[in-house]
């Protein structure tokens, strides 16, 4: 499957966890906290995504795409005295395997992170709370045509639900570049 600004931007969903590949990860505690200026500490809706979730998931790399399944596993922790998630996806399926880490923060009802990943450039990511859930807009750092994508965590106990829509850069159409359920 070869690499396109779609698939790129579904890779930027991610960060991982027992892949072959290590991230290189640019993205720094640091670099968050300074992005948020006046971090809140022990966020609710933060602290529902700590710990270690597993599930399947699709990926799918343009608008006309078949999708392919994954196994992904999403683990995360406090950072920086409880003002930051710590997130780490590993997401691989036949063809695809992406592993992406970053934090995630709030500061008053703004959510604000950043995301390393093994396939991509750095991707800032910001959005509000929607219900028990989180929906953020991700967009790639650097010199890239990767348009900005959709990102909603729905969370509900022990299970979260996450979907990635993004614009295919080839046709202009929006289509769902990634979804998965994973459960503690």
């Amino acid at each position: 499957m070869r690499t396109t600004p779609a698939l790129t931007a579904a890779i930027l969903a991610g960060a991982a966890l027992a892949l072959t590949m290590a991230p290189a990860l640019a993205v720094s505690e640091a670099s968050v906290l300074r992005m948020l200026k006046t971090p809140a500490s022990g966020d609710a809706t933060l602290g529902s995504l700590m710990g270690k979730w597993r599930g399947q998931g699709k990926v799918r790399s343009g608008a006309g795409k078949m999708p392919e399944a994954t196994q992904c596993r999403f683990t995360n922790r406090w950072a920086a005295d409880r003002k930051l998630a710590h997130l780490l996806l590993a997401c691989r399926g036949t063809e695809v395997r992406f592993t992406a880490e970053g934090y995630l923060g709030r500061s008053k009802g703004s959510y604000l992170g950043a995301w390393s990943t093994t396939a991509s450039p750095d991707v800032l990511m910001s959005g509000s709370r929607t219900g028990s859930g989180l929906r953020l807009t991700l967009t790639a750092t650097g010199n890239t045509k990767a348009p900005p994508s959709k990102l909603t965590l729905r969370i509900s106990g022990k299970r979260i639900t996450a979907k990635l829509t993004a614009r295919d850069t080839e046709t202009g159409k929006t289509y769902t570049a990634f979804e998965t359920t994973l459960k503690r």
